[in-house]
């Protein structure tokens, strides 16, 4: 009697036990906890088959097909898309191994897997689909939440490579500008806010390609081959940050009434809408796909400025092509003239004449090189349609004739103590440092009193 006694009572706190852990796990589940968790290393993509189609939803939707070797986007047919870099991602997400999975999740909210979280589905040439939700980092920083469709439960992976699973789709855009090569750049134009447009133009002077700055002023201007180097070589290194998105009539990307537009030689134009952090947006001519640059290659071109671009000699004096020139002032008349040896001799025989000061060729280079430095554009005037409507009599002349008996003719006018106005075939857009000219004819009248 005893001994069955001591059997019922085992049997009742064995079921006693059993019943207080079934209670137990179903408060527990009740909670929305999970009712099991493991260790297991296990490959989280089945997917056998080559992929031939991506679906990735997150704030956006992006998809991908692959046609052949590249990868496309059915939505924007022109964007050209990195194989290799989508060939590592895909290898990536195939190597994705778990460290722990969580069965029987209630609320995979907790993890972060809910309709925000950011999905990827795969698909094979059989037209077989695997889905993934990527969820929350882990309270341990070391692992990310996901769950797939072909396996049950909520699985941590490191984070690491469940980081390769967050990459932006529009970054694997290959943004190709196609630049022209920089030796077939003809023209360039810089349209500024569309309020004024820097119109350069490469040209044949003496045998040299040289860039002009055509119809801002008057006349056309030499650029300075610095400044001109500095902007091909922003233009040469430019690239793409990646695709942004496309316009629309809620978002134009500030590209409706851009910052600045570059445009080489004829139907080649890139617009810089508005920035963002260290970005800048921008379009290719008229299309609709918006991506990103840098926003330096912006700052860089904003910041040629025409009058610092042209060059600041007014005569650009060479001892090949140069016959005389004549510099008057009120104190007297000088003229250089230059002689030259038989046709076909090198320049090595131009010497020339000041009056009757006898030079050789070094001293002829180097007074010319004097009166060239003299007459330098210090500053741009601030209304010269003023300056132009009343004939004011010059102060200063200086006539340069070619050996082709082409004529050029400087006027120097009075203005204050510190310029000149700058006239030049009747035309007043700047001004010339005073005290450089008085220089020079300080050095032209010394010459001739040393002579004598």
């Amino acid at each position: 009697m005893k001994k069955k006694m001591g059997i019922v009572l085992l049997l009742g706190i064995i079921l006693g036990g059993a019943g207080m852990i079934y209670y137990s796990t179903q408060s527990k589940m009740t909670m929305g906890q999970a009712t099991g968790k493991e260790e297991v290393a296990q490959k989280l993509c089945t997917l056998e088959g080559n992929v031939v189609r991506i679906e990735i939803k997150g704030d956006e939707t992006t998809i991908l097909e692959k046609e052949h070797h590249n990868w496309e986007n059915p939505e924007h047919m022109d964007l050209t898309y990195d194989w290799q870099a989508v060939h590592e991602w895909l290898v990536a997400i195939r190597k994705i191994e778990s460290k722990e999975a969580i069965y029987k999740v209630e609320d995979e909210a907790q993890y972060g897997i809910d309709d925000k979280s950011l999905i990827i589905t795969l698909y094979d040439e059989m037209n077989r689909s695997q889905t993934f939700k990527v969820g929350k980092v882990a309270e341990d920083k070391q692992h990310l939440y996901m769950t797939t469709d072909r396996m049950e439960g909520v699985y941590a992976v490191a984070y690491n490579d469940g980081q390769q699973l967050l990459r932006n789709p529009n970054t694997f855009v290959v943004g190709n500008l196609k630049i022209p090569e920089l030796d077939n750049i003809e023209e360039i134009k810089l349209t500024h806010n569309e309020e004024y447009t820097l119109s350069l133009k490469k040209s044949q002077d003496l045998g040299a390609d040289k860039w002009f700055l055509m119809d801002y002023y008057k006349g056309s201007h030499f650029i300075q081959t610095e400044v001109m180097e500095q902007l091909l070589e922003t233009i040469k290194v430019m690239k793409i940050d990646s695709f942004a998105g496309a316009i629309t009539e809620k978002e134009d990307y500030g590209l409706t009434k851009p910052q600045l537009i570059l445009g080489l030689n004829q139907g080649w134009e890139l617009s810089f809408g508005k920035t963002e952090g260290d970005l800048v947006y921008v379009r290719m001519n008229d299309q609709s796909v918006v991506y990103t640059m840098k926003k330096e290659v912006l700052e860089k071109l904003a910041s040629h400025k025409p009058f610092d671009m042209i060059s600041r000699a007014v005569l650009e004096l060479s001892l090949s092509d140069l016959k005389q020139i004549v510099l008057e002032n009120p104190q007297g008349t000088y003229n250089l003239a230059l002689e030259y040896g038989e046709p076909g001799q090198v320049a090595t025989e131009i010497v020339s004449q000041l009056d009757e000061i006898a030079l050789n060729k070094e001293q002829t280079a180097e007074l010319i090189s004097t009166i060239s430095s003299s007459i330098w554009i210090e500053a741009a005037l601030q209304n010269p349609e003023i300056e132009q409507k009343e004939e004011r009599k010059a102060e200063i002349t200086i006539t340069c004739t070619l050996r082709n008996n082409q004529e050029e003719k400087i006027e120097l006018i009075p203005y204050d103590i510190n310029y000149y106005i700058l006239r030049v075939d009747g035309v007043t857009e700047f001004a010339v440092n005073k005290d450089k000219v008085t220089k020079l004819f300080n050095t032209l009248s010394h010459m001739k009193k040393e002579k004598k």
